[in-house]
Formats: C-alpha cells, structure tokens, sequence
C-alpha cells in the first residue's frame, strides 16, 4: 500500500490545487510547493495552467507523470515536457470551442493506453493521434476563429488562462502569472470595447466612433460580433476594470500604456498592440485577434512540444 499510495497522496495536492503563488514568488530552478515538492517552474506553471483549462478531467493523466517524477522514473525535464503537451493539448481544444464533455473519458482511457509506458514521446504521439486535436491541428484555418467570442463560450478562468499563456509567450519566462480572481491585486477579464447592458453601441464611445467615421449600423454590427472576441479582450488588475468601466478609448489606452497615475496597472504585453492603435473598431478587433492568436500557436505549438 505504501509503494503505490503515499506517492499518489503526496503528489495529488499539488496536482489537484497547483499554486501559482509559488511560481511567482520564487524565481530559482526550483521552487518549494506546499506538500513539500520541489518542481520546477516551468512545470508548476503548466500545472496551474491545466488546473484552469479543465478542473478535473485531466488529473488521472497529470497525476500520472507527477508520481512517475515523484518515483525517479522520469527526470523533471520529462515532466516538464509531459506537462507542457498536456497544457497546448487543451488550450488549442479552447481556442477552437471544442466542447470538453469528453476529456475526462478521453484522458482516463488514454492512461489506460500508456499503460507503464510514462516517456513523453509516447505521451505525444497519442495526443496527436486524436481525432480532436487533428481537426484542431492549424488553429488559423479554422473559420472565424478571429471573431470567436471566446468570453461567451468559456468560463473566465479559461480565458484568464489563455492569456496568461500568451502573456507569456509575449514577455518570457519572467512574464507576469496574472492571477485571476476577485480579489483588488488579482485580475479579471476587461472589455477594451466596452460592454453595456443597454446594448450597442455602447453610448459611452459614440462620440469616437463619430470622430473616427464609423458611428454606423455596420459597424455597430460589428463591433456587437466582436464584442467578446480573443481582439476585444485583456487581464488587468479587479481594481483597474472596474475603475475603467466605459470610458472612452483615448482613456482606457493611457491606462493600458501606464500613463494614467489614478489608475495603474503592469506593464503587459498583451496589450502592448492596443497601445499603437488610435482608434478602436472591429478592424482593429480583428488584427489584434489574428496577433493574439498567432502568440497562442506559438506557445501551444501543433506538436505540442
């Protein structure tokens, strides 16, 4: 009972509630977590990253190569790369609105398929053999991905997760680990074309989209598509959105480029392409999309390496 039990208990915690916290606060090669685990943190991120992506469904199979490290049976550089596959496996599945129903069938069976077999290649051969991530496989082909509302179609934490991904695709290994959650410090999804609840356009911005040129029902209509698309979409600190709400454009972009001292958010790459436009319309919904989406494929690669 020992040999198989103890290590699983020892490394479920972590498995189950990886800390971003640790990630953060630590930047040796190897970080403390709370059970006790020294892992890397590359390979702490990746699990807060598939914790966020999908509660549950994927703990059997992360599970799996976290006691296989735990145990000496793979090195963490193995894990690092298991873990990272596992990450890009659901976050392409998430920018391609696949419904994830599936995954926990899906992961169980696949560990199952593994059987002892716990290197990565083998790991990543199977991923890339499922019918899911091969229809996902070239995320820019797919039809209006650009204009996905992904806000509508994911939960929050699962777009808080994607850009954190990208974030970090953007900055490096340094970059920010934008926590999400309610808390003022912690960060939220924020609209850069705002929403309102009387619906569009947001009167709020009529008088830019007039100064612009587009105060028109196509673009009205546009923007509506755009609304909650990857291009419309940030993370920045609770206390910044909601002081931020529905101001205008050329307010909202000195606060994203650290200009405004009343409202301060970090520097964020992210929003770095916001700060070059002067003006906010579905043309530049959909260039930032494309930008943002480009920076995904980049970090969760097609091989998931």
């Amino acid at each position: 009972i020992n040999n198989d039990l103890v290590p699983m208990a020892k490394c479920y915690s972590t498995v189950a509630n990886p800390s971003l916290t640790d990630v953060f606060i630590n930047h040796n090669t190897l970080v403390q977590s709370t059970t006790n685990l020294k892992l890397s943190r590359d390979a702490l991120f990746s699990l807060a990253q598939i914790r966020a992506f999908t509660s549950g469904p994927a703990t059997p199979l992360t599970l799996r190569y976290v006691e296989a490290w735990h145990l000496g049976k793979i090195n963490l550089s193995e894990l690092e790369i298991s873990l990272k596959a596992i990450e890009s496996f659901l976050a392409r599945a998430l920018l391609a609105s696949a419904e994830l129903s599936p995954f926990r069938a899906k992961f169980t069976k696949l560990c199952g398929q593994l059987s002892d077999d716990y290197s990565n290649t083998k790991l990543l051969e199977k991923l890339k053999e499922d019918s899911d991530h091969q229809t996902n496989a070239n995320l820019q082909r797919l039809v209006h991905i650009e204009s996905a509302p992904l806000y509508q179609d994911l939960l929050p934490q699962q777009v808080a997760a994607l850009f954190r991904g990208i974030e970090r695709q953007l900055a490096g290994p340094a970059a920010h680990l934008l926590p999400y959650g309610s808390k003022d410090d912690e960060f939220t999804i924020e609209h850069i074309y705002p929403q309102d609840k009387e619906g569009l356009p947001n009167r709020s911005w009529e008088k830019d989209l007039s100064a612009w040129g587009f105060n028109t029902p196509t673009e009205h209509e546009l923007l509506a598509g755009g609304l909650h698309a990857l291009g419309n979409l940030a993370l920045i600190p609770k206390r910044a959105n909601s002081a931020l709400g529905s101001l205008p454009y050329s307010e909202k972009r000195k606060v994203y480029g650290l200009q405004n001292p009343e409202i301060v958010i970090p520097n964020l790459n992210h929003l770095h392409s916001v700060q070059q436009e002067e003006q906010w319309t579905s043309e530049q919904i959909q260039k930032r999309s494309l930008h943002l989406l480009n920076a995904a494929t980049l970090r969760w690669t097609e091989d998931l390496a």
